[in-house]
């Protein structure tokens, strides 16, 4: 797909719901995406931060960090201002994911994944955060925990396809990295 539609616009025009279902379902399983989810992901627009930021600052948006899958749904983009290189990952706990994996004592200078070298390399004042919210019921009808892994997973998947991000080594959303062999 990314060889085929190399730029933004021609690749996000050829992203559709059967797409991101037949990707997803390759690894989830019961994974599934309706015509009417995918619309809504589709007009998720996102809502930017400045970094670095403290949790009052963005808790009235992505709530605290909850355990237990407890939270706001969502995905989120860390762009790099200097060289506007991109990460997009996601979580069914925003505000726990953003704390813990890198508001707080993270990424540790152990941290070998793209992000977390380019955030210690640059500093998180050098990014932007966006964060696109994943809405917990559709037409007055809350939407279970499976469903929202679901739709979290595809929006993910659907912004990996469009923005191409260059720190996501791993290309298909919620998929297990396997062993570590090199570097990264």
């Amino acid at each position: 797909f990314m060889q085929s539609y190399p730029k933004r616009e021609l690749a996000k025009a050829y992203i559709n719901h059967e797409l991101i279902e037949r990707i997803l379902s390759l690894h989830i399983p019961n994974f599934s995406l309706t015509v009417e989810e995918f619309n809504i992901l589709k007009r998720i627009l996102p809502i930017r931060f400045e970094l670095p930021i403290v949790e009052p600052a963005y808790s009235d948006i992505i709530g605290k960090p909850l355990r237990e899958g407890k939270g706001i749904k969502g995905v989120y983009l860390f762009t790099n201002k200097l060289n506007n290189e991109r990460y997009v990952g996601s979580s069914i706990n925003l505000a726990l994911r953003l704390k813990d994996g890198y508001f707080g004592n993270l990424p540790a200078a152990g941290g070998k994944r793209s992000i977390e070298v380019a955030i210690r390399e640059y500093g998180l004042a050098n990014f932007y955060l966006d964060v696109f919210l994943i809405p917990t019921s559709f037409e007055g009808r809350d939407v279970d925990i499976k469903k929202l892994h679901h739709l979290v997973l595809s929006l993910e998947q659907m912004l990996i396809m469009e923005l191409r991000p260059e720190l996501n080594e791993i290309k298909v959303a919620g998929s297990n990295p396997g062993y570590l062999t090199g570097k990264n």
